[in-house]
């Protein structure tokens, strides 16, 4: 598969669901931790934790997926 291809599948992922991007770019440790991050964010939903707190932790889940998306296209482009 194209690199570029997989760095540009690999941030829409990352953009859509954190961590699953991750993992399909092959950054498994992290993608799993990301996507660790984000079951908990969707499990404070459910418990009732203050939204300002879930929304911090769904900020933080999507901005580290995000960081991890930039790398992907950086490697991808580097010449």
């Amino acid at each position: 598969m194209n690199k570029q291809f997989l760095a540009i599948v690999a941030t829409i992922l990352n953009l859509t669901v954190p961590g699953v991007g991750s993992v399909v770019g092959g950054k498994l440790s992290v993608g799993w931790k990301q996507l660790v991050l984000t079951g908990v964010t969707g499990l404070l939903l459910f418990l009732s934790v203050p939204p300002f707190q879930v929304g911090l932790a769904a900020a933080a889940a999507w901005l580290w997926a995000f960081t991890t998306s930039i790398e992907f296209l950086k490697g991808a482009y580097k010449n």
